[in-house]
């Protein structure tokens, strides 16, 4: 079930006291987004194999405790968030935003399998992109 603001049906694993989101992130082009989320425990995220946030804390989940900016490329790629939990149960909120705080344009979320599998599938070394300083 989809709700404004909400992803139900994300791929979520869970094993001992970690726990992992998946999403695939449908982009027309390649352009940066910010992933803004709480978490009521450790924290680390990933956009296409790369880790771009590590927090290693112990907190109650409270919306937008951390920020970090997804550089997206046009087409498939994969979300990977995990929340090592200490006491408790498992809570994650998190929410796109374009660069400004405005709504995110040109992105879609997708949970199904086949769309997880071909974000998974295009790795950064497959993508064309532009050499730095050119």
């Amino acid at each position: 079930m989809r709700r404004r603001g909400h992803v139900d049906g994300a791929v979520a694993l869970a094993a001992h006291d970690a726990h992992a989101a998946c999403l695939a992130l449908e982009a027309d082009a390649d352009h940066d987004v910010v992933l803004h989320l709480g978490s009521d425990e450790a924290v680390k995220v990933f956009c296409n194999g790369r880790e771009l946030l590590a927090r290693d804390v112990r907190r109650r989940i409270a919306y937008d405790q951390d920020a970090v900016t997804l550089p997206l490329r046009a087409g498939a790629n994969l979300l990977l968030v995990k929340v090592g939990e200490q006491q408790g149960e498992f809570a994650l909120a998190a929410r796109l935003a374009d660069p400004a705080g405005g709504p995110v344009r040109g992105v879609r979320v997708r949970t199904e399998a086949s769309a997880l599998t071909a974000a998974a599938s295009a790795t950064p070394a497959e993508r064309t992109a532009t050499p730095p300083f050119q």
